[in-house]
């Protein structure tokens, strides 16, 4: 049997009426299966029936109308439902932001009426006294720190000149403050080449009494210009007979910049070498040099002397 739609309308069938389509429906159930119709109608009253029928039998539209009256039906209901939906968001945002607005109206009254610091404090965890607090020990902090920091050197314009005294006792004579051992317990550096020649300690080994004399008493750095790990190797076996001489402070370079770099970096009382070039660019920075192997006057905090043994000092 077709599952077509038929209309309701009134039929007389045996006498009987039929007037919904459910009573309809029922009996073309009937119609379908022959063999429960014969015990109640018979052969003809079956084939009567049929042609009574058979204009109802006729659908109002095709086999896709159900399909396109469902999906109608879908669409109206999802359209519905989320209309229904932005309505109630709609409806709660207005809400809040009427409550926001209310308090909102509410804390500008209450500022207005009250002073800015009475409504802070109201809001605030602590009381005011211990804000106060809190406030004050910052501020005595960032003072106490700013105190504390490392003080700024001076521009070297405004620096005084290397060659005064550092007091009113001393003198500027390089080789009399030697003499008198004022650099006893300072750095000194002394250049390698100035104490050997590659062959024997120089002024006749009186250079390795000088340089025990002062690594005993001062701060001695050994500058050590090479050319290769020979060089190293043989420079190291030299010193380690010389007591209180530590490695860490014999330096090596192989270039002349290497000299300077390290001589600037430890910042020596007293410097000696035998290196003009060197002598000329470090009379800036270094407060006494000593010129082996020269004449003459180079600067005020510069001494010029013949040989290494003249800064030998008189132990008596």
């Amino acid at each position: 049997m077709s599952r077509a739609f038929y209309p309701r309308r009134l039929c007389q069938l045996d006498g009987r009426n039929c007037e919904s389509s459910a009573h309809l429906a029922s009996l073309l159930s009937i119609l379908g299966e022959g063999r429960r119709l014969k015990p109640f109608f018979g052969v003809k009253q079956e084939n009567n029936l049929r042609d009574m029928l058979v204009p109802y039998r006729q659908p109002c539209w095709k086999g896709e109308a159900p399909t396109l009256v469902s999906i109608l039906l879908f669409s109206l209901w999802l359209l519905s439902s989320l209309l229904v939906t932005l309505l109630r968001r709609h409806s709660a945002s207005c809400r809040k932001g009427e409550k926001f607005a209310s308090n909102v109206n509410s804390i500008m009254a209450r500022v207005i009426r009250r002073s800015f610091l009475e409504e802070v404090s109201e809001r605030l965890p602590v009381s005011t006294t211990t804000l106060v607090v809190i406030v004050v020990g910052a501020v005595s902090l960032y003072i106490f720190y700013r105190r504390k920091g490392p003080t700024q050197r001076p521009a070297a314009s405004a620096r005084r000149p290397l060659s005064a005294p550092r007091d009113a006792g001393e003198t500027c004579d390089a080789m009399t403050r030697i003499k008198q051992k004022a650099f006893v317990g300072k750095k000194i550096c002394i250049a390698w080449e100035v104490l050997h020649d590659g062959k024997g300690w120089k002024a006749q080994g009186k250079a390795l009494e000088i340089l025990q004399f002062y690594a005993l008493s001062s701060e001695v750095y050994l500058m050590c210009r090479i050319r290769d790990a020979d060089d190293k190797k043989r420079i190291l076996n030299l010193v380690k007979g010389v007591y209180k001489i530590e490695r860490h402070r014999v330096l090596f370079c192989t270039t002349e910049k290497g000299y300077e770099a390290f001589t600037r970096q430890i910042d020596p009382s007293l410097m000696v070498t035998s290196n003009v070039a060197q002598v000329a660019f470090l009379k800036r920075f270094i407060q006494t040099i000593v010129l082996v192997g020269s004449d003459g006057v180079v600067a005020s905090n510069v001494a010029c002397v013949p040989s290494v043994e003249a800064i030998a000092v008189d132990l008596k």
